[in-house]
């Protein structure tokens, strides 16, 4: 059985200051950052995916599953990197 580092995504509703966002959260780390809802995608899973394409980064997902308890996504990623150097392009093994 392989061991992954799992990435939790969870949809944040709008404030009355700030619109519809996603919060993508490394729950080894402990990390998390906090990205605009983007309404040209149908669902958070294809916003996270386009974000990792747009920083040139492939975590090597592994696997994917959907909580319902909570509704969030949980990825499942064989890279184990912080989200901070994520966030950042940061080079990943």
């Amino acid at each position: 059985m392989q061991r992954v580092h799992l990435i939790e995504v969870k949809y944040l509703s709008p404030t009355n200051s700030k619109g519809s966002s996603i919060k993508i959260t490394s729950l080894r780390f402990k990390d998390s950052t906090i990205i605009s809802y983007n309404y040209n995608f149908n669902n958070i899973s294809e916003i996270f995916e386009s974000w990792l394409k747009e920083l040139n980064n492939d975590l090597g997902v592994v696997s994917v599953g959907y909580n319902e308890y909570n509704n969030t996504y949980i990825y499942g990623v064989s890279v184990y990197e912080p989200i901070k150097n994520i966030k950042k392009g940061g080079v990943l093994v």
